[in-house]
Formats: C-alpha cells, structure tokens, sequence
C-alpha cells in the first residue's frame, strides 16, 4: 500500500504546473488603452469631417425677420450727385462732398423716392446744415461718421416719417479743394 501512496502522491508530467491566476489589472489597461485609441480616431476623423464642410452663407433677404433692403440714393434724380457743404467751425472754411444713401425696405422704395424727389432742396439743405454745424474732428476722425448718419436720419424723418429709413450709408465724405 505504501506504494500506492507514493504513486498517488507522484506529480503527472502532463498536468504539470500550478494554475495561474488571470492578471485583471493587465486586461483592463489594455482595454483602455484600445478604448481610448478608438476615441481618439474618431475625434480625429469628426474634425477632418467638420474642416472639409464649408459653411453656406446667408443671403441677406434669407435672415429671419429681415425684409429686403433697397438703397436709394438722397438725390434720385441724378444718384451719382454729390453734395456740397461748408464747414467753418475750425476757424477756416472747409468744403465737404458727400455722397450719401438711404437703406430702406423694398415695399417703401417707391414712396421714399417720391418724397425725396418732391423734397430734394430741403434734404440737400438739412444736410448742409448738419455739415455745416458738425464739429470739424467727428467728419475728419470719426470712422464710420456714426454722429453724422444719426443726424442725416433724424433730420429726414420730418420728410419720410420715423422709422422709413432703415440706415443711412456715407459713401464719400471727403474734404474738397477751393475751385
């Protein structure tokens, strides 16, 4: 029997070696490597998308709650005319050609060139009047004559009516040489 025992106790050369233990602190960083990797492609590949998509613009008339805009020039007999004001307030006299637009919406297009026609000599003369009592530096160094077009509005809505006249544009706002 004693040599049963030392059969039994005897180790297989197949089933050798213990068994060992899954590593899971190994597995779950590999898997959050690969995990990461794969979030990292596709962010990647999100951006590379979005960079080839060109953004459609807008088209003025498109934007919601903006009627169509019409520019209409201050003297719509002749829209190239330029208007011609004095200006002494700096203690030499300076002359100042303007060349200036209304914006206003395209169903009133027809009433405001009435009324700018109609009125053409009162409107040339409120806006000399405006040059001729602006302070020299705001039609010098103010850039977009911000004061200027806030005036011109203000004195035309006696002729067209508060709120007809969407923005008034300064095209030319240049100092002339004596003729």
């Amino acid at each position: 029997m004693a040599e049963e025992k030392d059969v039994g106790e005897q180790p297989s050369e197949e089933g050798e070696g213990t068994k060992k233990k899954i590593n899971l602190k190994a597995i779950v960083m590999i898997a959050g490597c690969a995990v990461g990797q794969v979030v990292l492609i596709l962010v990647v590949l999100w951006f590379a998308k979005s960079a080839t998509n060109t953004p459609v613009p807008i088209q003025a008339a498109e934007m919601v709650g903006q009627p169509d805009m019409v520019e209409i020039s201050i003297t719509p007999k002749d829209p190239d005319a330029k208007i011609k004001a004095v200006n002494a307030k700096s203690g030499q006299i300076v002359y100042w050609v303007l060349k200036v637009h209304l914006q206003v919406p395209k169903a009133q297009a027809d009433y405001v060139s009435d009324k700018l026609e109609a009125n053409e000599h009162f409107v040339k003369q409120e806006i000399t009047t405006i040059v001729s009592a602006c302070d020299p530096v705001l039609l010098q160094q103010e850039a977009d004559h911000a004061t200027l077009k806030r005036q011109i509005r203000f004195a035309l809505s006696k002729v067209l009516g508060k709120g007809t006249v969407n923005a008034v544009l300064i095209s030319e706002c240049i100092p002339a040489m004596l003729e």
